[in-house]
């Protein structure tokens, strides 16, 4: 019988080789594609916010140090940043440990490493919802507009 896994090691790798590509991604082209960003479309035509705006200038917050200034842009990309850098070093430890200590005993191996778990996922999109409802509230009911 085998032991009952709540995570799935295909989601796993999958979501560290993003991050890689992601990281890689932001280093080389980060500045530019920051500096050039566009409007969103949806903003523009229906004057509400889609569900992701504000996340680039939560982004350029969360790189410069601006914590607070990033959770009141866009809440989710805090949440996704910090156990994301957690996800990778914990990812990177145990790939290398695995590979390391492949012919030993599992004991030697053994390390926990952070997991994509369902409720992670559940979570980050009732945040996406539950923001962009608040900003597209403000902007209904008190004309206020938190992005600018």
């Amino acid at each position: 019988m085998s032991q009952y896994r709540p995570y799935s090691r295909a989601l796993d790798t999958c979501a560290y080789i993003c991050g890689l590509f992601g990281i890689i991604i932001l280093a080389l082209f980060g500045p530019y594609i920051i500096s050039h960003v566009r409007p969103c479309l949806f903003h523009i035509i229906t004057g509400y916010y889609c569900p992701g705006c504000g996340g680039t200038r939560s982004l350029i917050y969360m790189l410069n140090g601006h914590f607070i200034k990033s959770f009141y842009y866009h809440p989710l990309v805090l949440y996704t940043a910090f156990p994301g850098v957690f996800f990778m070093i914990s990812q990177t430890i145990y790939r290398i440990r695995r590979r390391a200590f492949k012919n030993s005993s599992p004991e030697n191996a053994s390390f926990h490493a952070l997991t994509i778990r369902p409720w992670y996922i559940y979570t980050a999109c009732i945040v996406l919802i539950l923001q962009w409802i608040v900003k597209n509230l403000l902007i209904l009911v008190f004309d206020y507009s938190i992005i600018g």
